[in-house]
């Protein structure tokens, strides 16, 4: 089997994601492959939703059913084990841990990949800017970065979600947030005492009910 020559475009958590899977799977591919990382560095791994926040908002479900490892549930009980997260000698039933910290784990179990593949012969290779195009010749994709180019015989996008959410085309006005990440940041400034409107019933309008409770908002 010819080497392989990846180029993976997002270092959040999707990027990381796909990181662990590769590193799971790394026996399939000659050791000789090539992996090159493209995103700008801020937030690697952890993306907008598991960045360094306020420890009020919780991850998305019990740890053990947000592995990163397919096949092997109690990984990341393991790190957090290891870490003195979790004290306990026996799995104590569901734990939650908060955003931040489970971003810790999605940063360990990235980094922890990154050794497996080097240590199969990979060279993992990092670009620190945002890709502006990509372009297929000859069956085979060129990745373009400004003005530099680099070819792959493969790419993965892990770019994730939009970050823009101004459908109602309020970003000029004094008191809407668009992006309300990172909480401890962005609901810093909110009036413990006015009364707020949060456009939206999903997981983010969960985050900021909490995060506004842990600053003692009132309103």
């Amino acid at each position: 089997m010819s080497k392989m020559n990846i180029a993976i475009i997002g270092r959040g958590t999707v990027g990381a994601c796909m990181l662990v899977a590769l590193a799971e799977h790394v026996n399939d591919y000659p050791k000789d492959s090539i992996l090159t990382l493209i995103d700008e560095p801020q937030n690697e791994w952890r993306g907008r939703a598991y960045q360094d926040d306020t420890q009020a908002v919780l991850a998305n479900g019990p740890l053990t059913g947000m592995s990163l490892k397919h096949h092997d549930a109690e990984h990341g009980y393991r790190w957090a084990k290891a870490t003195g997260i979790i004290e306990s000698e026996e799995l104590p039933g569901p734990i939650y841990l908060s955003r931040p910290k489970y971003g810790e784990y999605i940063d360990f179990a990235a980094r922890e990949a990154i050794d497996v593949l080097r240590m199969h012969g990979w060279q993992v290779k990092f670009i620190n800017e945002f890709v502006s195009g990509i372009e297929i010749f000859d069956d085979m994709p060129k990745v373009y970065i400004g003005d530099e180019s680099i070819d792959a015989s493969h790419v993965i996008l892990c770019a994730g979600g939009r970050t823009e959410s101004d459908i109602f085309g309020l970003k000029h006005s004094s008191w809407f947030i668009e992006n309300p990440y990172p909480l401890k940041d962005q609901l810093a400034g909110v009036p413990t005492s006015s009364t707020v409107g949060v456009i939206g019933t999903g997981m983010t309008a969960t985050d900021i009910f909490l995060a506004l409770k842990a600053q003692d908002h009132t309103g």
